[in-house]
């Protein structure tokens, strides 16, 4: 039971090279139960870099 902040996330154009910012949340609905997350390293189209941090771990219940 997990949750983002954003269903998606804006960019706008970039240049090539370009560095944009954004933040997201990432919730734990859960009302008892640790959430573990692990994301894997990804790339969008084209060779694009998506960078997320913390890439691993634990949300205590119902936190974010």
């Amino acid at each position: 039971m997990a949750a983002f902040s954003y269903e998606s996330i804006d960019f706008g154009e970039l240049e090539s090279g370009q560095i944009a910012n954004r933040f997201v949340i990432l919730y734990n609905l859960h009302q008892t139960q640790k959430l573990k997350f692990d994301f894997q390293k990804s790339g969008l189209m084209c060779g694009d870099n998506l960078k997320l941090e913390p890439m691993t771990g634990e949300l205590e219940p119902n936190s974010h």
